[in-house]
């Protein structure tokens, strides 16, 4: 019988306080704003400028990065984008690296991991799109007629010792940035 007074008196308690005043213990209240010293605190808005279409043969050349396709590996350089934009008037003067990848990607006679191979049974991935990812940049190169492909990449932060991603249709592969020094090999389906 207590528990039962009890739980009436609860219920009376609870539906004697009026929907707007529960309503109005739940809403945030406004701070008020008693001397004319005081003002409401001003909001910061940040703008972020686009970064530019840049150029990357340009700044390939500019930073001496050219090399021979055969020169297999990433190679990256630092730079300032004011320092290699000649237009350079409203830019964030940011500093960012410029990346250099060349890559020989061959597929093998077998589908399955295999122990050795010979130089005879490896064939190039030849004239074949590969999407690549590399941070939070990706882009597409496509092979040539010997396996050869490269990309021209900026980026934020360094990106020597993370790793590659490479796709062709449903078919991925990723690897270190250290192992593009050597020809990539992969197998046979890469080369239908």
């Amino acid at each position: 019988m207590k528990k039962l007074v009890t739980l009436l008196l609860f219920f009376l308690t609870a539906c004697g306080t009026s929907r707007d005043q529960r309503q109005s213990d739940l809403t945030p209240k406004e701070p008020s704003y008693t001397s004319q010293r005081e003002h409401p605190p001003k909001r910061i808005i940040v703008i972020k400028r686009p970064r530019p279409k840049l150029n990357y043969r340009a700044i390939q050349n500019q930073l001496g990065m050219k090399r021979p396709k055969n020169q297999l590996g990433l190679r990256e350089s630092k730079f300032n984008v004011c320092d290699v934009v000649k237009d350079n008037e409203g830019l964030e003067c940011e500093n960012l690296y410029f990346g250099v990848l060349h890559a020989q990607i061959l597929c093998r006679a077998t589908d399955g991991t295999t122990e050795s191979m010979s130089h005879n049974e490896l064939r190039p991935v030849a004239r074949k799109n590969i999407h690549w990812t590399l941070g939070d940049t990706s882009g597409k190169l496509q092979t040539d007629a010997q396996g050869f492909g490269s990309f021209l990449s900026v980026y934020k932060d360094s990106q020597k010792g993370n790793s590659i991603s490479l796709k062709k249709g449903k078919y991925a592969l990723r690897l270190g940035t250290g192992n593009f020094k050597r020809k990539i090999v992969v197998p046979k389906y890469w080369c239908r």
